[in-house]
């Protein structure tokens, strides 16, 4: 990781990221506890090298050659005002801190989130992390808006996997969600830089994983486009 590793405008917000682990927002700068080694982006899924994955450019393409992951764990989804930041950055650190713990073992880290816009800060995070966070701060509700609020659903997590989607690509995202929603099947959905993640509750996911499985063979992939 060079100096200055990713810069994003997110609602009024500027996020910048510097090793280690800096996070910039506004004026404001926050230097996070954990001090995440440069090894940890290897071992992040879809941080991988071009010569490893195809890049599709057709809807075809790109179910015939990607590969589902899921890691297996769950997570939450969890709502924090803007007026609450440092706390909203201390959960962060905490999962944060959780993926480093994983670079030394065969564990591929942990999913981790972290949106701003201009009415609240959302975050995805294991759910372990989240309840430890939860019981760190004795004597709030976990429902108390200043210190996070979750909707009380356990999420996993499935992702596109050992395929980079084209900028161009248009309906891969539409295909999941429609092949999903047929079966009443509630999906959040996450775009990475190279790949798509998806959320369903963890009741679902059994179910999600034999309907994705078999989108390569449906015949909402034949077309281009939808």
């Amino acid at each position: 990781m060079g100096q200055r590793c990713l810069q994003k405008i997110s609602g009024r917000f500027l996020l910048t990221l510097r090793h280690p682990w800096v996070i910039s927002i506004g004026n404001h700068e926050t230097y996070l506890q954990a001090r995440i080694p440069t090894r940890i982006v290897s071992s992040i899924r879809g941080f991988a090298k071009a010569s490893d994955v195809t890049v599709a450019k057709s809807l075809p393409e790109a179910f015939r050659n990607a590969s589902l992951y899921s890691d297996e764990r769950t997570y939450r989804l969890v709502r924090f005002p803007t007026s609450s930041m440092s706390l909203a950055l201390q959960l962060w650190n905490d999962s944060s801190m959780a993926a480093s713990t994983t670079v030394s073992t065969s564990k591929p880290a942990p999913f981790g989130g972290f949106l701003v816009d201009k009415d609240e800060i959302t975050m995805v995070v294991p759910s372990d992390v989240y309840l430890e966070y939860c019981n760190m701060n004795t004597g709030k509700s976990r429902n108390d808006l200043d210190h996070g609020r979750d909707n009380g659903i356990e999420y996993r997590l499935f992702t596109f996997d050992n395929v980079v989607l084209d900028p161009s690509l248009v309906g891969f995202m539409a295909v999941v969600t429609r092949a999903l929603a047929d079966h009443d099947i509630s999906v959040l959905p996450y775009a990475a830089y190279s790949t798509d993640h998806i959320f369903v509750a963890e009741q679902d996911a059994e179910k999600t994983r034999s309907i994705l499985e078999g989108l390569p063979d449906n015949d909402l992939t034949t077309n281009d486009t939808d």
